[in-house]
């Protein structure tokens, strides 16, 4: 609901038209399921390479 009111905020007197299939661009779950892990994978190598490297500078 959050989400949908930032979107579209019920303010204003035009009426908003929201499609979700051009929200998401997947086509069935096991292909959502998949970018979200992929994503996911992603983000954690991301911050474990952060954390490794803020561990190591002050060594140095």
């Amino acid at each position: 609901m959050i989400l949908s009111s930032i979107v579209c905020p019920g303010k204003s007197k035009e009426e908003c038209d929201i499609d979700v299939k051009e929200m998401a661009p997947e086509k069935s779950l096991f292909e959502a399921i998949g970018n979200g892990a992929i994503l996911g994978g992603k983000t954690a190598l991301i911050v474990g390479a952060m954390l490794i490297t803020y561990i190591v500078l002050p060594r140095n």
